[in-house]
């Protein structure tokens, strides 16, 4: 496993922990750099000393890697705090997770996310820096007329390609995909005409598990561990639409 270099900082009862967003790229970037710029705060308590000293933790620099990693070094008989990789990831993964979910309230996208939305469905068109299975997504509005662009990931199984909606059936580019028959553009360094044929409820599951292997910005919003066995993939199924993406056929 990577070692990853972080800054802790002792203040009270807690512990600031400060990620560089540079090594964390794409969404996960996005979500570290919307934080409180004083750094992700992680409570702790404060260990008992022995008589006669004093637990005074100095901030500085560690290096938090597998295995426990003290929060400060061990100075005499100062005990220390150490706290181990994975629960230091799994508070922060939990922290991003709920940063993520609040950007979509009621399930639909906040002010941040459609900013955000905008200029990953540029990107993603474009083809440039953009992972292979990001696309951006064409449809017509329904009620507009007008084409609608969003960023979507495409989830490959057993050879056919998928789009899944991470937010169920109130996203928008399901009903606008379903009013327009299926018929739709994928972009990602050229236009691709697809028609999107949805997905019978149970062949879902296996699509969904491999979705979230691919989608990191998508696990927020499924109540269900991407390593889960196939049988909680298919509890959830009903709420998430899957269109599988098929060539336009010729007139």
């Amino acid at each position: 496993m990577e070692r990853t270099e972080v800054d802790l900082h002792a203040r009270g009862n807690a512990a600031v922990l400060r990620l560089p967003p540079r090594r964390f790229p794409g969404l996960l970037g996005h979500y570290i750099a919307v934080l409180d710029r004083d750094g992700i705060t992680l409570p702790f308590r404060r260990p008992s000393s022995p008589p006669g000293t004093a637990a005074t933790p100095s901030p500085g620099r560690r290096r938090v890697g597998p295995g426990p990693t003290p929060l400060h070094p061990p100075a005499g008989g100062v005990q220390t705090r150490r706290w181990t990789w994975e629960v230091t990831v799994r508070r922060v993964v939990e922290l991003l997770y709920e940063v993520k979910r609040r950007m979509y309230p009621g399930d639909r996208p906040g002010r941040l996310a459609r900013a955000m939305n905008r200029m990953d469905a540029a990107q993603f068109a474009t083809g440039v820096l953009a992972p292979r299975r990001a696309v951006t997504l064409e449809v017509r509005g329904r009620s507009t007329g007008r084409t609608v662009t969003v960023p979507v990931v495409v989830a490959d199984v057993d050879g056919a390609r998928y789009l899944v909606s991470m937010l169920g059936e109130n996203a928008n580019w399901v009903r606008n995909v379903r009013a327009a028959g299926g018929r739709a553009v994928l972009r990602h360094g050229g236009r691709e005409r697809v028609l999107l044929r949805e997905v019978d409820v149970a062949r879902r599951a296996p699509i969904l598990r491999r979705y979230l292997d691919l989608a990191p910005g998508a696990r927020p919003h499924l109540p269900v561990d991407r390593r889960a066995p196939l049988a909680e993939f298919e509890a959830v199924a009903a709420r998430h639409p899957v269109f599988r993406v098929e060539p336009e056929p010729r007139p």
